[in-house]
């Protein structure tokens, strides 16, 4: 069993596969893992990874709020998985659920949402990949470098 921030019993519970013996605990854990493993690719870019190596991790509010974005997550990868793409745009898709993780670890990842301590702190960043929204980019050794012309982080083409 892989360590990741929710339970197989918690997912199975949040997928409402909580009497479903056709769905297997390798099922469920293969879809916590993948959710684990997005997850983790998104807020790298910000916190220092494991979280649980922060000391202040096991008893804080982070830890509720990325098993909560684990369960929603992971409950749409098994919702999808058993229902197919005949269940899009009814209630058994999972789409609110993923569209609310992905939110959430969008909003992490760009520290509009941040992961607290029990004391209100944040949780160590690590600094290395995240650039904060006010700053702006320029190409090095395009022509936009030579004219001032700069593109913003979030600004789509």
């Amino acid at each position: 069993m892989a360590i990741t921030y929710a339970t197989d019993e918690a997912v199975r519970k949040e997928a409402g596969f909580e009497y479903n013996t056709d769905i297997t605990d390798s099922q469920i854990e293969a879809a916590r893992v993948r959710a684990f493993s997005l997850i983790n690719s998104k807020i790298g870019a910000r916190y220092n990874l494991p979280l649980s190596d922060s000391s202040c991790y096991a008893t804080s509010p982070a830890k509720d709020l990325m098993q909560n974005i684990e369960l929603l997550l992971a409950s749409w990868y098994l919702l999808i998985t058993e229902y197919g793409n005949e269940s899009i745009w009814t209630d058994k898709d999972g789409c609110k659920k993923r569209d609310m993780a992905i939110s959430m670890s969008d909003d992490i990842m760009a520290g509009a949402l941040l992961l607290l301590c029990a004391d209100s702190s944040e949780l160590p960043v690590n600094g290395k990949l995240w650039v904060e929204q006010t700053k702006r980019l320029t190409i090095a050794g395009s022509p936009n470098t030579d004219t001032g012309r700069v593109f913003n982080i979030g600004q789509e083409f």
